[in-house]
């Protein structure tokens, strides 16, 4: 993970603390490693700290192959980058170590220092196959309602008896199908 904040203090506020992130190692006059050993399944090491090009990177700590980051990252899980009494500005660039399928980053905390795991839907894919010479389609899907409409933009409507596989016989009309999620 790297963070680089580059704020510029508002009108009337003045500018108390930063760090660029210019030096070869952590600043220990301007940060601290809060633990140092196991904490929550995972092992806190100052190892797994580093500062280059102006960006503060925490890594996931590797000791002989084995990568220690405690238990899985799921849903729900939140993590406290810093705490400060105020401050403004934001961040320019925010790199995070990509999850597994399912999940992605909530950084609408991250004024607040924290990061956070949420659950996501993947999208949904209508697959159309079997086409045959009688002039049938079979669709596919594995979640949803299949809706259809004789124009693109709708208006659609819910083919509420469909469930996969269906099968519809082709015509010379025009028709769009799609899945809405329940």
């Amino acid at each position: 993970m790297a963070l680089l904040a580059h704020a510029t203090p508002p009108a009337g506020y003045a500018l108390v603390w930063s760090d660029e992130f210019n030096e070869s190692s952590l600043n220990t006059a301007n940060w601290e490693y809060a633990r140092n050993g196991w904490r929550n399944s995972a092992y806190d090491t100052p190892a797994a700290v580093s500062v280059a090009n102006g960006s503060l990177a925490i890594t996931t700590y590797t000791s002989g192959g084995m990568e220690n980051i405690g238990t899985a990252l799921t849903a729900g899980r939140s993590f406290k980058l810093f705490s400060a009494g105020s401050w403004s500005g934001g961040f320019s660039t925010v790199v995070l170590s990509a999850l597994n399928s399912g999940l992605a980053w909530n950084t609408n905390n991250l004024t607040n220092g924290i990061v956070s795991v949420i659950a996501v839907s993947p999208a949904e894919t209508l697959v159309v196959s079997n086409v045959t010479d009688g002039g049938q389609m079979q669709l596919n899907w594995g979640y949803g309602t299949l809706q259809t409409a004789t124009n693109v933009t709708g208006p659609y409507s819910n083919l509420s008896e469909a469930v996969p596989p269906f099968t519809i016989t082709t015509t010379n009309a025009q028709q769009f199908y799609r899945i809405k999620e329940n």
